[in-house]
This record gives structure tokens, sequence and C-alpha cells, in this order.
């Protein structure tokens, strides 16, 4: 059964999809991926992005995809699958050092105090060859962590429910947001030459159909979190409130707006001088 982040993250997965599109046509000519190239995804939806992002493009797909083993995660398109060589890791393992071409990652939650996103650059770092190129996404500001957090103060400072508590945990930012310098200071110590990492700001908005239903969503998850409370439908003005001010003053009148960190880096040794 979905958790309520899963809900939430499901809810955003098209936006986040033409997010992912729009950084790699941008850095498609230098990113030389061609038939020859070997790309490890962090997860199913990165890689079935990749996928059918190449194949609309007309472009060539990859020698090799490998994702890592994740039984929560849902299996790869069979579609898909059959036009590509997919390689699924064993469970906990990584990718062989110097063994890939192009690794691509999103990062829903950077605090620059969670050791396991340092962990993960290494991983990239040590898996690509030389001149191989990551490109990592990070959520900079989500607009429902500014929503959620409204909707919390109207029960004035009540407890949150479980539910409700473990949503705003999982899904959004709070103290420690890393800033661009903090990307820069990660990609270093993973090994990277600062030289060769750039950081730059995109965004993804979120309108129309999607919007609505997102909307419903995080509706429905807010009932079910702030029933348990015993508040029933008092929220809901604030809700209304705060979703407005999100999209006029962030979205532009036109929907939400997602701000993201985009970092691409180049692994770069003596063998690449």
């Amino acid at each position: 059964m979905a958790t309520t982040a899963d809900s939430i993250t499901n809810a955003l997965a098209p936006s986040r999809q033409a997010f992912f599109h729009s950084i790699w046509q941008d850095h498609w000519p230098k990113l030389n991926l061609t038939s020859a190239s070997k790309v490890f995804t962090f997860d199913v939806e990165l890689a079935e992005t990749l996928l059918s992002w190449l194949k609309d493009s007309h472009y060539d797909l990859p020698y090799s995809i490998t994702i890592p083993s994740n039984p929560a995660e849902k299996v790869i398109d069979p579609t898909l699958a059959k036009i590509a060589n997919i390689h699924v890791l064993d469970r906990g393992s990584a990718p062989e050092d110097d063994s890939i071409t192009h690794a691509l990652a999103y990062i829903g939650l950077f605090r620059t105090d969670d050791d396991s996103v340092s962990s993960t650059s290494k991983r990239i770092f040590y898996s690509l060859i030389p001149k191989g190129v990551a490109i990592v996404s990070v959520t900079k500001y989500n607009p429902i962590d500014s929503i959620l957090r409204s909707v919390l103060s109207i029960s004035g400072g009540r407890r949150p429910s479980s539910a409700f508590s473990g949503l705003t945990e999982t899904v959004t930012p709070a103290a420690g947001t890393a800033t661009d310098l903090d990307l820069r200071n990660l990609a270093e110590k993973a090994g990277f030459e600062l030289g060769k990492v750039r950081v730059s700001e995109r965004s993804i908005l979120v309108g129309g159909d999607e919007l609505r239903r997102l909307r419903s969503e995080v509706l429905r998850i807010l009932d079910a979190a702030k029933g348990q409370q015993g508040d029933a439908q008092s929220w809901e003005s604030g809700f209304d409130e705060a979703w407005e001010r999100e999209i006029r003053d962030r979205g532009e009148g036109r929907g939400l707006r997602v701000e993201c960190w985009v970092l691409v880096a180049m692994k770069w040794d003596l063998l690449c001088a």
C-alpha cells in the first residue's frame, strides 16, 4: 500500500519526468550518450523516463542501463525492458569502479547533515570511468512543504498525527536544506574537481489537470491525517489560502512551482589530461 509520501511523489511524476527531459535536452550535445554508453540510474522511474525519452527523440539507446535492486519499487515496464539491456544489481551492491559512463540521480530531499547523500555521491564518482558524466537533480524548494506546514499551524501547536508527521518528514525539506555551495562541496568531497562541476537552478511548474490531481491527493491525505486529530474540516480554509498563495507568489498565477538544483559533473583524473 502506498504511503502518504509515495502518493505525493506519484502525483508529481508527470512534471518531474518533463523536468528530466528538459535537462537532458539542454545538455545533450555534451553528454555524449551513445549506443556504447553504460548508464546507471538510481531508480526505476529514471530508467523508464530516460528510455522513453531516447526512444521518442529517435536517439540511440545505451549499451546498458543498471539500476539498484529495491523490492519496494515497481519493476521496469516490460515494453521498455524488451528494447534495452537492463541490469539489476544485487541488493545492497553498487556498480563496479570505473564501469559507468553516465550516472543519473534525483534527490527529493537533501539536508546538509544527511550522510546517505554523501555516500551516494562517492558511489557515483567511483563508478564512473574517466570523463564519465553525472547529472544529479536536487529539490531546493517544494511548495507542498510550505502548504503542509501552514496547515499544521492551524491546529494551534497541537501535536500532528503520525501520518501527517511522517509526510512532512519524508516529503518536505526542513532546516539545513542544501545550497548551491553545499552541492559543490559535496561533489568535491566525493572526488570531483570543482572545475568540472556545474550547478544551476531549474524549476518544475505543475499546472492544468496535473495540478488538480495533486490538489485532490493532498486534500485526501490531509483530511485523513487531520481527522485523526479530531480537527475534521477546520483546516480547509487555511489550506485554500496557502494553496492559492503559493500559486500567486511563486507560480505566477499558473501553478505550483518546484525549484531544483541541477548538478552536472565530469570525473577527471590524470588519464584525461
